[in-house]
């Protein structure tokens, strides 16, 4: 049986289901459509509200390809058989899982407008196009650079960079570590390895581990400035327009320093403030955090 497409996007539609006969169900919104999917990392429950779509692997016998509205993009293999849900048309249905070659839902019209990822959840890209997005759950991690181990706190770290081609298997690290370019929020860069075997992550309700051998790239969410840290950027970006040279230097290094910290505040400032001096100056901050 097929609903027709007119029905697609009414008010109550929560998604389409296609099967691999080419049947087509439409969702009602008053159905709680929950699917919940087995990852490489760990399980993921998810709804058609956080849905963006979900369809088969590319030249894969099983498994789905599924994109999230936080931005999280994975391959997940249904775990249950059944899913019952409430058709516009056919009333109640029991659909077997092996039947569901794909769904949709309105959030896809609306993916420009979905943020990427939220602002305070930490994003994972890894192999062959998958991204994670969660909350790391681990409250150190140490960073072997230079013969050297620093600790550091997870937040603390901007991106951190897979280097291809590079792994190292010495004491205290696990097995063939990869080398990572490690960038932190004041500005700092530096290669090194990581002294464990994976991150914890918490993906909804679950928390999963990432094994460093599948990351390619992590970045974290902009942490949360003081309100004195910012007070002290909005002093300095006023003194950016001083009538003396020396203070409007003085000013432009030490927001420097800031870091990447600064930037939310002068980009903010950038758009607004009125001073060609003023804009010139953040621009050319801007550009050294690039």
């Amino acid at each position: 049986a097929k609903e027709g497409s007119e029905a697609a996007w009414q008010n109550n539609t929560a998604a389409i289901i296609e099967t691999y006969e080419g049947e087509r169900l439409v969702v009602q919104k008053e159905n709680s459509l929950e699917l919940t999917g087995v990852t490489p990392w760990g399980m993921l429950r998810f709804t058609a509200e956080d849905l963006v779509w979900l369809g088969p692997v590319e030249g894969e016998p099983v498994g789905h390809f599924v994109e999230l509205k936080n931005g999280a993009n994975t391959i997940v293999y249904f775990a249950g058989d059944n899913i019952d849900v409430e058709s516009s048309v056919f009333g109640a249905v029991s659909l077997n899982l092996s039947r569901v070659r794909s769904i949709l839902t309105p959030n896809a019209n609306q993916k420009g407008q979905i943020p990427a990822s939220s602002n305070t959840e930490t994003r994972i890209r890894g192999r062959g196009n998958q991204e994670i997005v969660g909350l790391l759950t681990d409250s150190t991690v140490k960073i072997i650079s230079e013969g050297q181990g620093i600790d550091m706190k997870p937040e603390n770290i901007r991106r951190m960079t897979r280097v291809e081609g590079k792994s190292a298997t010495v004491g205290g690290l696990p097995l063939d570590s990869p080398l990572f370019r490690i960038e932190t929020w004041d500005g700092s860069v530096a290669s090194g390895y990581l002294q464990l075997d994976y991150f914890s992550m918490r993906v909804g309700r679950e928390i999963w581990q990432v094994p460093l051998s599948d990351i390619v790239e992590l970045e974290s969410p902009v942490p949360s400035l003081a309100p004195d840290a910012e007070d002290g950027i909005i002093r300095l970006i006023t003194q950016l327009g001083a009538e003396d040279w020396i203070t409007r230097e003085k000013a432009t290094r030490e927001l420097g320093a800031f870091g990447y910290l600064a930037r939310p505040v002068l980009e903010r400032e950038r758009n607004t403030n009125p001073d060609p001096e003023v804009t010139r100056r953040i621009d050319r901050v801007l550009t050294g955090l690039q």
